[in-house]
């Protein structure tokens, strides 16, 4: 029996398409690689690479080792910490006067509530995120405005330098002439 008899031809191109596009990146590991080929090869359950994958030991193995990675992130007993925020900002509408979720028996007034809730979230979000947005800029200008000081102040120090430089020449021939005066007046 052909691969493509067993499996609907749609479900061959939904894999070569996720192959395509999403699965693009699992190229690049060795263990993946070899399913690429899945598709193109005319009777994968007689091929060498493929034909493990139609045993009921694999389909087996494979359902058990999902089943331990889930249970190992579903061991943890308590829930996510967005989801505990959630409930939390939902229990602390409920005590300011919002609808209280375990009264309402009418689930499309619930399903509006969540609506409602979902919509607060998101403006609270777009105030953060405009905030942000605000605090980012003026930490740019800031950086800006400092960069600038830094480079007067470089350039104040060295015009300052060079001016004590001049005052040090202009003293020292001011000594010598000084100096040539007394001579003078002396000799």
């Amino acid at each position: 029996m052909n691969f493509f008899q067993m499996i609907d031809k749609e479900e061959v191109m939904n894999f070569k398409k996720y192959l395509d596009t999403k699965g693009r990146d699992l190229a690049q590991t060795t263990e993946v690689l070899q399913y690429y080929a899945l598709p193109y090869v005319p009777n994968p359950m007689e091929h060498p690479y493929f034909k493990h994958i139609f045993t009921k030991d694999w389909v087996l193995e494979l359902r058990n080792k999902l089943q331990f990675f889930l249970n190992l992130f579903n061991s943890n007993k308590e829930a996510p910490l967005i989801y505990q925020m959630y409930n939390a900002y939902v229990n602390n509408l409920g005590e300011k006067g919002s609808p209280n979720k375990q009264d309402s028996h009418n689930e499309d007034q619930s399903a509006g509530d969540y609506a409602k809730i979902i919509a607060q979230l998101e403006a609270s979000n777009q105030d953060l995120i405009n905030v942000l947005q605000e605090y980012n800029e003026k930490y740019n200008n800031l950086m800006t405005d400092f960069q600038i000081v830094q480079r007067n102040e470089e350039i104040a120090r060295s015009h300052l330098l060079e001016s004590h430089g001049k005052w040090i020449a202009f003293l020292k021939e001011l000594l010598v002439v000084t100096n040539d005066v007394i001579i003078l007046i002396y000799c």
